[in-house]
């Protein structure tokens, strides 16, 4: 009996052991179905967030409100930078584009130097980048602050332009147009020309030597000084202003920058047409309503 009873307690032990190991197969199979199902759902909700997104950025791409793409936007807005960027060795003046009309400035690096006209073009290549494009005047982009605030009839129009990313810290003065001109005091730090650093504006140039530190610069042809364009104030930029007086400005002297000339009759008659425009004087006469402009190269 003993021995019967030792073989049964062998025979029951090994069968209870089976029962645990099947019983920890089911659980592990179970297991692994979750994982696998747990698995299976967040690759489908990956993939839903993928498609979700793509979709919301064509959606975005295909209207902007005002029916353009921002992908498309973008594009042109290279695409106008590109030009800009393309002309920058070879553009001969600035467009200045007002719902009045347009003025044609033609540069004068042979009377401001280099630094004038590479402010300008600068500007304008920013405003291609950064600034409001149209569909139909790629070329012609707003800047930060491009308007006419101030008109003196019969003498100036000043404006000012400027664009956030393109200081004009690094815009020279002019150099002196008088070749025997000597400084009677010591130039301060910030003025090296002592206040000579253009010619007197609305008087035709001969051939003379302008002279800048070592280097001079030749002007070869005359100039019809009336719709010279120079940096205000005697400064380097951002303020600027049109001179449409019929006689020598004596009083100027030669203080001005001047980086620009306007050569058509009908740049000059929609100048003297801002004139005419509501103003009112505060020491300046300053218009009453700013005239914003886009700006173009050519």
């Amino acid at each position: 009996m003993m021995r019967s009873g030792a073989v049964a307690g062998s025979i029951v032990a090994p069968i209870s052991r089976s029962r645990k190991r099947k019983h920890t197969n089911i659980s592990i199979g179970i297991l692994s179905t979750i994982v696998t199902a747990i698995a299976v759902i967040v690759t489908v909700l990956l993939a839903m967030s993928v498609l979700t997104s793509r979709s919301l950025a064509i959606t975005a791409d295909r209207s902007d409100g005002d029916g353009t793409g921002h992908g498309q936007k973008q594009a042109l807005r290279q695409a106008a930078a590109d030009q800009s960027r393309h002309k920058l060795t070879e553009n001969r003046g600035i467009l200045i584009h007002t719902d009045l009309g347009t003025v044609r400035i033609y540069f004068t690096p042979q009377l401001s130097g280099a630094t004038s006209v590479e402010y300008i073009q600068k500007v304008v290549l920013s405003s291609s980048a950064h600034g409001h494009m149209t569909n139909s005047d790629l070329n012609a982009p707003s800047c930060d602050r491009c308007n006419f605030y101030r008109a003196e009839p019969n003498l100036l129009l000043q404006g000012v332009l400027s664009q956030h990313d393109v200081p004009s810290s690094g815009v020279l003065l002019g150099p002196c147009p008088l070749a025997d001109w000597k400084p009677t005091t010591p130039c301060p730090a910030h003025d090296q020309g002592c206040g000579c650093h253009g010619p007197l504006m609305t008087r035709a140039l001969s051939p003379v030597n302008l002279i800048r530190c070592t280097q001079p610069i030749f002007v070869t042809t005359k100039l019809n000084a009336r719709g010279m364009v120079g940096w205000a104030g005697g400064g380097n930029g951002p303020d600027f202003f049109i001179n449409t007086y019929i006689q020598p400005v004596e009083w100027w002297e030669h203080q001005h920058t001047v980086w620009g000339q306007i050569k058509d009759e009908e740049s000059l008659q929609l100048v003297e047409r801002i004139y005419n425009l509501p103003a009112t004087v505060k020491g300046m006469r300053m218009l009453d309503e700013k005239i914003e402009f886009r700006i173009e190269l050519f």
